[in-house]
C-alpha cells in the first residue's frame, strides 16, 4: 500500500462551475497532486459552451493555473486543437493532454488513406 501511495496520482478534474469556485481549498488539499482541466465541460457549466477565447472562461483558466501553482500542484489542460499544445505550454499549463484516442486513431487512417490515394 505504501508503495501505491506514493506512487499515484490524484488528479480531480476541474469540469464545472462548483469546482472553479472552490479550486483554492482543492489545491490546498493534502494529497491533491494537481488538476485537469476540461474545457468542454466547464465552458458548458459556465454557460458559455464551447467560448473558449471568452473572456469569463479565460479567467476561469487563469484561476486555475494560479490556484495549482500557489500550493504546488501542476495543471493539465485538455486540447482538440493540436496547434494549441505550444500555446497552452505558453500560458504556464505543466502539460497539455491532446484528444481522444480514437479520434487520433481516426486521424492517422484518414491521413494514411489520403497519401494513399494521392
Amino acid at each position: 500500500m505504501a508503495v501505491n501511495n506514493a506512487e499515484t496520482l490524484l488528479i480531480p478534474q476541474c469540469e464545472t462551475v462548483g469546482c472553479l469556485e472552490n479550486i483554492e481549498t482543492i489545491t490546498a488539499m493534502e494529497g491533491v497532486d494537481g488538476i485537469f482541466i476540461g474545457p468542454f465541460d466547464l465552458s458548458i457549466s459556465m454557460g458559455i459552451p464551447g467560448q473558449f477565447d471568452h473572456p469569463d472562461f479565460q479567467a476561469a483558466l487563469k484561476r486555475v493555473l494560479e490556484a495549482c501553482h500557489k500550493n504546488g500542484k501542476f495543471c493539465i489542460y485538455f486540447t482538440v486543437n493540436p496547434d494549441a499544445i505550444a500555446d497552452g505550454f505558453q500560458q504556464g499549463f505543466d502539460a497539455m493532454a491532446y484528444g481522444l484516442d480514437a479520434a487520433v486513431l481516426v486521424q492517422a487512417y484518414r491521413n494514411i488513406l489520403a497519401k494513399v490515394r494521392g
